[in-house]
């Protein structure tokens, strides 16, 4: 009788966590509708499916980190990569996608929105930065120093974060729509190739 109660006060927080999650998408996908017409209708709703994908590997089985609120972030970035790599056709243009992510295990919650974040900023490299690039390369960083979080991704593209703080693009305004979620403290920066760098609990 314990363990169905425990195993039905689990399902619940679960259910729970993955609302939550879902309401958070669609005040991202909120945004991205009042600024965006038709035109970016197909590429919007390509990273909805990226998101979706997000989602399902942070509740994979296989990804459970300590503690059943809990997520291992690497093997669970490491399945967003693979999955954005084929959607971007990295192979395919010889851009060398590089994890270098360490294994935390993280709260569920703060593992979407980094793996979202991860998305936005992969996406933006390989369709921007190297855009027209017959080669490049995009390398995504995580690790974890003084009980904070630090994630970070760079290329060796062309610049593409210039007025962050300013520029009012929706794919910049989904960025920092999520380091707001996250509150992170960002660094931006270009040197023969931009980096992103966010810091959060």
């Amino acid at each position: 009788v314990v363990y169905l109660h425990e195993k039905d006060n689990f399902v619940k927080e679960i259910h729970q966590q993955f609302r939550n999650n879902l309401q958070f998408i669609n005040s991202l996908l909120k945004i991205r509708n009042n600024i965006t017409g038709e035109g970016q209708l197909k590429a919007d709703y390509q990273k909805f499916e990226n998101i979706i994908k997000c989602l399902s590997f942070a509740y994979d089985d296989n990804n459970s980190g300590m503690g059943k609120n809990n997520v291992n972030f690497k093997n669970f970035a490491g399945q967003l990569l693979i999955y954005i790599e084929d959607f971007c056709k990295l192979a395919q243009r010889k851009i060398m996608l590089i994890n270098d992510i360490e294994e935390h295990s993280i709260p569920t919650g703060t593992a979407v929105k980094a793996g979202i974040l991860i998305n936005e900023l992969v996406v933006n490299s390989c369709q921007k930065s190297l855009e027209g690039e017959s080669s490049g390369k995009i390398n995504v960083k995580f690790y974890a120093q003084n009980g904070l979080y630090s994630l970070a991704v760079n290329d060796n593209g062309k610049s593409i974060y210039e007025n962050y703080n300013k520029n009012e693009q929706a794919e910049l305004l989904m960025i920092k729509n999520l380091c707001e979620h996250l509150r992170a403290e960002v660094n931006v920066s270009y040197n023969n190739g931009n980096e992103f760098a966010a810091v959060f609990e």
